[in-house]
């Protein structure tokens, strides 16, 4: 999967995102040759 801000080779895991309470991450994950998305909202103490 490549694109403008994305390269994501085989087994690889990316998070897009600041750190911080309440923050939007955008997880993108490869395997066996495929990917996923995962959009997850993380609040820390």
């Amino acid at each position: 999967m490549q694109g403008d801000d994305i390269d994501l080779g085989q087994g690889q895991n990316t998070v897009f995102g600041p750190d911080g309470p309440g923050r939007f991450r955008l997880t993108l994950r490869s395997y066996s040759g495929q990917w996923s998305v995962r959009l997850r909202v993380e609040e820390y103490s």
